[in-house]
């Protein structure tokens, strides 16, 4: 299947007078990757080669197109020379390429005339496999500014590795023989590799003990290819430690206090091989999953506390939600075992929010080359989509083809999802679970959208134009699209707010996920994610700290999943 991320996400719009201008460089981008550059020693750009087309191209001018591209590949290549790295580059029919240079790099595209713009590119942290939630891979990176060379070790993205998360921290490997098999054909894979980009003399040490691990000898360049590298999950020094302590959330302990019980989502640390961008349909997902859940269930059993209901992807990236007593939280909390890397509770998040109007985008040229969204659906996280609207049906079928419910019963607020069980959600499958509040009175005292953020969303980007609707003149970006609504808001009827929790977007991102990892009949071509929601707090800078390690862990498998097409991603450079 050919997922997609967010429409137009990594793409860059330049309108150039021609190639005799040279490329062009937005200055806030710009000043990204001088810092970057200043910090790191190099920084991963993306290259626009030339215009992108609307219209849908035959295979003769596509074929044109990538001759064209290739000779200019070279050309810009050659004109960089020893300013870039040709470690961890990528290429696209699109037109664009990726790669490493150095601050002589950025001078250099500023003034060529191979390319029409430049920026720092968008796609870099999820190009790289190597996980850095521990902060490994940051460490080997501060370690090679002051060294040439240093020993490190890698872990192998081994699919087949059946595994024990231990209570002291460790990891064991339960069918060594068949592990040992994988890992080698997987060391010959970089091995091939590093040849071919000129590290001849690479000696790739196989841990017959922990057949998941190898050592070796990396400078620059080789971690360049090796993080980005798809057999590689992880590398680290030699030694590296994980130096991130248990985070226990105060108000969950609180919250517990005072009402005798919470609901938490607790996340584990995984060990050696975690890592959130596996598949959690794929066989090391899977195995990853049943890793997950045996030292969950082991952690909860000391504590005298039952195992919650499996769930295949909260499973796999290692998340559990439940409610616990006072008494069963504090029992955990004293129990404090290491392989618990964050408990926190339930909480309002935010509310529904579109942050700037869509500017003029030329859609109507791009509906004339037959760009409708036919084959994509569109999951909306918001307040629920009203899918017997003008706009969503089509000889009187709707177009919103699913929809899930999530809701909290905390702190004043009330999950409206219909049968919802003792969490608030509604059973998978709920007749009409996707509906927004249907208490229109009490919306009027909410917000201006009175409860339809999710229907305006939806007409944005699926909307069809109706002759019922501003006299059909109004349509969304893809018409020919499918609508996925997700209802994630809980209400607070007396003081009239509404709002979104934690678990519940949690659960929501998880749907998605098990929609697009799905192989049934019934499964999307291609799916795109709507998130048109905000928090209450604002955060001067990148605020990944103080989002939850599951809904982090959720993005970035989401984000490996959906992001490129086959059509789109044909060529990866390592």
């Amino acid at each position: 299947m050919r997922h997609l991320l967010s429409a137009m996400s990594a793409i860059a719009l330049t309108f150039g007078m021609g190639m005799l201008q040279a490329a062009t460089v937005d200055p806030d981008s710009l000043k990204r990757m001088r810092d970057a550059v200043n910090e790191e020693g190099e920084v991963r750009v993306m290259i626009t080669l030339r215009h992108q087309k609307l219209e849908k191209l035959s295979q003769e001018q596509k074929n044109d197109n990538l001759k064209k591209d290739a000779n200019a590949i070279r050309a810009l290549k050659a004109e960089l020379g020893i300013a870039a790295f040709t470690e961890g580059s990528w290429e696209s029919e699109s037109g664009q390429i990726g790669m490493y240079i150095k601050a002589a790099g950025i001078s250099i595209l500023q003034n060529s005339q191979n390319a029409l713009a430049f920026t720092i590119d968008p796609t870099d942290k999820s190009r790289i496999t190597a996980m850095d939630l521990d902060g490994s891979l940051t460490a080997l990176r501060k370690v090679l500014r002051t060294r040439s060379e240093v020993d490190a070790e890698i872990i192998l993205d081994t699919q087949s590795a059946k595994y024990q998360l231990l209570q002291d921290g460790s990891t064991r490997i339960t069918n060594v023989g068949e592990v040992i098999i994988e890992a080698n054909s997987l060391i010959e894979k970089i091995r091939e590799n590093l040849q071919k980009s000129g590290h001849s003399e690479s000696t790739l040490i196989l841990d017959n003990a922990l057949p998941i691990k190898i050592t070796t000898s990396i400078n620059k360049k080789k971690l360049l290819l090796l993080q980005n590298h798809p057999d590689v999950r992880g590398i680290w020094p030699i030694g590296y430690q994980d130096p991130r302590t248990t985070y226990w959330s105060a108000g969950a302990s609180d919250i517990a206090e005072k009402e005798g019980q919470v609901e938490v989502s607790i996340s584990l640390r995984g060990g050696l091989l975690f890592s959130p961008d596996l598949n959690w349909n794929s066989r090391g997902g899977k195995n990853q999953a049943m890793a997950n859940r045996e030292a969950m269930t082991k952690i909860l059993a000391d504590a005298n506390i039952k195992m919650p209901q499996s769930d295949p992807v909260g499973d796999s990236i290692g998340s559990f939600q439940m409610i616990l007593t006072k008494d069963q939280l504090s029992r955990l909390r004293a129990k404090n075992d290491p392989r618990i890397l964050e408990l926190r509770e339930n909480r309002p998040l935010g509310v529904s929010q579109l942050q700037r109007s869509m500017p003029t985008i030329n859609m109507p040229v791009a509906w004339a080359s037959g760009n409708k969204g036919s084959g994509v659906a569109i999951a909306v996280l918001d307040d629920g989509i009203r899918k017997t609207h003008e706009m969503f049906l089509f000889n009187g079928t709707t177009k919103v083809v699913g929809e899930d419910c999530f809701g909290s019963n905390s702190g004043g607020f009330k999950s409206i999802c219909p049968n919802k069980d003792l969490f608030g959600d509604s059973p998978a499958g709920t007749p009409n679970a996707g509906e927004p509040n249907s208490d229109l009175i009490g919306c009027q005292l909410i917000d201006q959208q009175r409860c339809g953020h999710g229907t305006l969303m939806a007409s944005v980007a699926a909307g069809r134009a109706s002759p019922n609707v501003a006299s059909g003149i109004l349509q969304g970006v893809a018409p020919d699209a499918q609508l996925i609504s997700i209802n994630i808001f809980s209400y607070d009827r007396i003081n009239n707010k509404k709002t979104y929790y934690l678990n519940d977007l949690e659960k929501g991102l998880s749907s998605v996920l098990l929609r697009a990892g799905g192989t049934t009949p019934s499964s999307p071509a291609a799916l795109v994610v709507n998130l048109s929601i905000g928090t209450v707090a604002s955060y001067p800078s990148d605020c990944d700290a103080n989002v939850s390690i599951a809904i982090r862990n959720l993005i970035r498998q989401l984000s490996r999943l959906l992001k490129y097409s086959p059509a789109s991603e044909p060529v990866q450079r390592l």
